[in-house]
């Protein structure tokens, strides 16, 4: 279990580190790529995503969400602090927010944990665009792009 722990880490955080790193993506548009590289949802993770969610495996489960918010957490904030630095952003805590952020979206968007229907998705959605723009004191409005990673 670890070493399938490990190599999925590897190859989520690798792939955030990559589109991070592309400078000729606009702030925005990076962190909105970045995300979505850690979607494990997708149709080729499916058995993967099953066995992480069965009872017995919430240890894993446990694991994996550990590394992703301590690995993308970081590559994160750096990208929040080109955008403090381009002003996009003002914020005194671009780790914190993006911490809280990953820890928030880590839990609420995991169906074992949150149950919701799409009406309800769609406003836990929005809510989290909003507070996102409050927290890195962003223009009102600025991150409605972000609603591409959730089909709306």
């Amino acid at each position: 279990m670890d070493a399938l722990i490990e190599r999925y880490s590897v190859r989520l955080i690798g792939a955030a580190q990559e589109i991070a790193a592309d400078k000729s993506i606009p702030v925005v548009e990076r962190i909105i790529r970045v995300v979505m590289a850690l979607n494990m949802n997708d149709g080729s993770n499916q058995e993967i995503m099953e066995h992480i969610h069965k009872p017995q495996n919430a240890l894993m489960h446990q694991k994996i969400q550990k590394v992703l918010i301590n690995g993308v957490t970081p590559i994160l904030a750096d990208i929040i602090r080109e955008g403090i630095a381009q002003g996009l952003f003002n914020t005194p805590f671009p780790y914190e927010c993006m911490e809280m952020v990953m820890i928030y979206a880590n839990t609420i968007f995991d169906d074992d944990m949150v149950p919701m229907t799409n009406e309800e998705l769609a406003q836990r959605a929005q809510a989290l665009v909003y507070n996102i723009e409050k927290l890195l004191g962003a223009e009102s409005g600025s991150l409605i792009h972000v609603m591409q990673m959730f089909g709306g």
